[in-house]
């Protein structure tokens, strides 16, 4: 029996992923030509705006946040908001390798390459209780599991 061939795409895309090789996106429209590529812990100067940045994501149970590669006020203050995903059904490109990351808290860690806009309210927050003073609404995402 021959396997259609949107089916061996698809079964390619989400290996590809897993292995933290491509982006995929949550299905929302943005214009690729407003992204601007920016350190993380420089993303305060972007509110509102769309960008793609690298992080290191960790945490544990329902504290997840965000960090860049250098000191910054904004370590750990940062959530990724993953809704467009849920909301546009396309949740099974990146649940793999955040189930992975989740179950395995302990001892590993994800580095993101994240396209999204950059939203910050420290009066009312974001992400598990409002604790996080800001957050990145992803659009975009390229997910690398690996040990701590």
């Amino acid at each position: 029996m021959e396997i259609p061939k949107y089916i061996t795409l698809l079964i390619l895309v989400i290996v590809l992923q897993s292995c933290g090789v491509t982006m995929v996106n949550s299905g929302s429209d943005f214009d690729k030509s407003e992204i601007t590529e920016v350190e993380f812990c420089r993303l305060n100067n972007y509110q509102g705006q769309l960008i793609k940045t690298t992080l290191e994501y960790s945490g544990m149970e329902e504290y997840w946040g965000a960090r860049g590669f250098e000191d910054c006020d904004l370590n750990n203050e940062v959530d990724l908001n993953f809704e467009e995903f849920y909301e546009n059904e396309r949740d099974y490109l990146i649940d793999p390798q955040l189930r992975r990351l989740y179950n395995n808290y302990p001892t590993h860690k994800a580095i993101m390459t994240v396209i999204g806009v950059f939203n910050k309210d420290t009066i009312n927050g974001f992400g598990h209780l409002n604790s996080y003073p800001a957050e990145i609404l992803v659009k975009s995402v390229r997910i690398k599991v690996k040990h701590k």
